[in-house]
């Protein structure tokens, strides 16, 4: 538990100091400043919202010991806000299994559109409209002309 607080701040403040690197005026600390939300996605897709939040705290708090209290307020802004926000929208969408039993993983794998032999499933039937019978009950589509 204490290693996953430490590698949240830890990777606050590498993201701070890539932010901060454009303070030294060197030609290459522009690309630095840009790289400065890949620590905290790391931090926030790897370990979760709170690491992120987190990360993105203690980011925010060193640039606003070093650069001012506008500075760290702009970092949280443009860096810290965005990558909490998107990676939390993210882990939403992530598939789970319904069950840690490696039974219910056989269940739900026979149930897969491929075949037992390995080779995706056929097609459903086609008719002469090109329809399936099975999925539109024998009907024409509603903008089908009604002579064709």
């Amino acid at each position: 538990m204490v290693q996953y607080w430490l590698f949240a701040i830890g990777g606050g403040v590498v993201s701070a100091s890539l932010y901060l690197s454009v303070v030294l005026g060197s030609s290459g600390a522009m690309l630095l400043a840009y790289l400065a939300q890949l620590p905290l996605f790391v931090a926030a897709l790897g370990f979760g919202t709170l690491a992120g939040a987190t990360a993105s705290g203690a980011g925010t708090l060193v640039v606003a010991l070093a650069g001012g209290m506008l500075a760290g307020l702009l970092y949280l802004l443009v860096n810290g806000l965005p990558v909490v926000l998107m990676s939390q929208r993210a882990l939403l969408s992530r598939w789970r299994w319904r069950s840690a039993s490696p039974a219910s993983r056989r269940r739900s794998a026979r149930f897969s559109p491929v075949a037992s032999s390995g080779s995706p499933a056929p097609p459903p039937p086609m008719t002469a409209s090109g329809w399936s019978s099975s999925s539109c009950r024998g009907s024409r589509p509603p903008w089908s002309a009604a002579g064709s």
